[in-house]
């Protein structure tokens, strides 16, 4: 498995992910040399049961996810975060992973720098969606809603059959 290079004009690939996988939606200047890097859009602390008042549970027959309260931004356009909470961050940038390959959400390193922790996933080749990550902090912290967060890098993969779960098009209105 190799890392597609989108600023490399020699990797087709690369140059296909940039023009149908991201639909131009993003700046050149969220271009980097091994990643497309995304941005913050709306942030959500999350909540000990479900909306419903269940346990947040997985299984192989059900999805009990936990419930999510949205958090307001500041006038001045921060979402402030607190240490041994836990929060998704909602991207602003719809992503369509081709049959070609498959992308892992990384955190830029000046968060890690602050002991600020994002999580991802893997996003599947067909996975077509504003993607989100969760965030744990270890001190008090915020982030400017628009700031670039962290990076899609996204892997060559053998076309396998194209992802059609319960997250397709989530976050998209």
């Amino acid at each position: 498995m190799s890392v597609l290079n989108p600023k490399s004009a020699r990797d087709a690939k690369a140059i296909y992910l940039l023009e149908d996988g991201l639909e131009g939606l993003v700046p050149l200047s969220q271009v980097q040399q091994n990643g497309i890097e995304v941005t913050l859009s709306k942030a959500f602390v999350i909540q000990s049961r479900s909306d419903d008042g269940r346990v947040a549970s997985l299984s192989e027959s059900e999805k009990v996810h936990a419930g999510q309260v949205e958090l307001i931004l500041s006038d001045d356009n921060f979402y402030y975060f607190e240490p041994g909470r836990v929060y998704t961050l909602e991207l602003t940038e719809v992503v369509n992973i081709p049959s070609n390959a498959m992308g892992l959400v990384i955190q830029r390193s000046t968060l890690n720098r602050s002991g600020v922790t994002l999580r991802g996933c893997v996003w599947d080749s067909g996975y077509c969606g504003k993607g989100s990550l969760t965030l744990k902090t270890s001190i008090p912290y915020r982030i400017e809603k628009g700031a670039r967060i962290a990076q899609l890098v996204l892997f060559e993969a053998d076309d396998a059959g194209l992802y059609d779960g319960g997250y397709q098009n989530e976050n998209v209105e």
